[in-house]
């Protein structure tokens, strides 16, 4: 133990040189079960070793530490871009919805209550409003059910007794 902490200051008291580890563990043990003075130079060398390993020791755990902040960093990007997305998404819906609500209204005007009922399920599907359950109200309201224009005058009309078919003759 000496001899190598005499080598240490004669080479310049380089860092590298100084032992860690299990080395440094047991020229510590052996220091304390001495019984006789530990002599200056040999404490020093000691001394500098445990502050290399303690700087080794800290420089893992900042490195650790910097790892686990950049992970919790990508962790908040990636919520955040989730959020994002999941907040496009709400907004494609409900423009979606509108979008369907509007052309149900247009379908309604022009006498086409199937369409206008069939969009308006849809829009109410993708999103409740209260303007949906409005015109829902309105269309539920209104008789006509389906209509089509024929191309010549029809001559005789004959509906099921259960309202579910309609027969129609253009020619006579």
């Amino acid at each position: 133990l000496e001899q190598a902490a005499a080598l240490w200051k004669r080479r310049g008291q380089k860092p590298d040189e100084l032992w860690e580890g299990s080395a440094l563990a047991e020229a510590n043990r052996a220091v304390a079960r001495c019984s006789t003075d530990v002599p200056v130079q040999v404490q020093r060398f000691l001394d500098a070793g445990q502050r290399k390993q303690g700087q080794r020791i800290w420089r893992w755990r900042a490195l650790v530490m910097a790892a686990f902040a950049a992970l919790l960093g990508l962790v908040g990007v990636f919520v955040l871009k989730e959020r994002q997305t999941s907040l496009q998404k709400s907004l494609a819906e409900h423009e979606r919805a509108v979008a369907l609500r509007e052309g149900a209204e247009t379908a309604s005007r022009q006498m086409s209550m199937l369409e206008a009922r069939g969009k308006l399920r849809l829009s109410l599907e993708a999103e409740d409003s209260p303007n949906s359950r409005a015109l829902w109200q309105r269309l539920n309201n209104e008789p006509l059910v389906w209509s089509v224009n024929l191309p010549e005058m029809v001559s005789k009309v004959s509906v099921h007794p259960e309202m579910r078919y309609v027969a129609a003759s253009v020619f006579g």
